[in-house]
């Protein structure tokens, strides 16, 4: 997060003095699902493909409002940039599921509850200690998700997850990356 300081001669969207987040990769704000607001799927970025994820929009595109709570599977740089935006806007409980100690240790950090799915399954400790299911949640992984022992990549248990632990009526926002094989 910052402030723009100064511009390059190509720059045309900013100006000096506005306020910017700077995700893992950037979408072009420019193709139609930019201009729709679906910055996550940007198809100006990869070309023929649609992906451009912010960290934050996995919790918008999820419908979060404050006093949600959430559950986010996957604390890289996406996932902490998820947590973190919704502990700003005023989430009542953060989950960030993932296996490596060290990013949850970031996570528990910036006031987030770390869910190891090492430990068990992460669902049933989301719902354990939240005494029941999430309002909302993110995939801040894709198609790189891998099962509890962590060596086998399983494409989909984070979206099944997703839906073993959200509320019914609740969202999910998808900025994960899922690409044909």
């Amino acid at each position: 997060m910052g402030i723009v300081e100064e511009l390059g001669e190509g720059v045309t969207l900013l100006k000096k003095g506005d306020r910017v987040v700077m995700p893992f990769n950037v979408a072009d704000g420019r193709c139609r699902n930019c201009d729709e607001g679906k910055t996550a799927f940007c198809t100006g970025v990869n070309p023929g493909f649609a992906g451009g994820a912010y960290g934050w929009h996995g919790v918008e595109i999820s419908g979060f409002k404050s006093g949600e709570s959430i559950a986010v599977f996957g604390a890289g740089p996406v996932g902490l940039m998820a947590a973190y935006s919704a502990q700003l806007r005023g989430a009542s409980r953060v989950f960030v599921v993932d296996r490596v100690p060290e990013r949850l240790a970031v996570a528990e950090k910036i006031g987030c509850t770390p869910i190891d799915f090492t430990k068990g399954d992460a669902v049933d400790q989301i719902i354990r200690l939240n005494g029941g299911e999430v309002d909302r949640s993110v995939d801040a992984v894709g198609y790189q998700a891998v099962d509890t022992s962590g060596s086998k990549e399983k494409p989909n248990i984070v979206l099944e997850n997703m839906i073993r632990v959200t509320r019914a009526c609740g969202g999910m926002g998808i900025p994960g990356l899922y690409v044909p094989r």
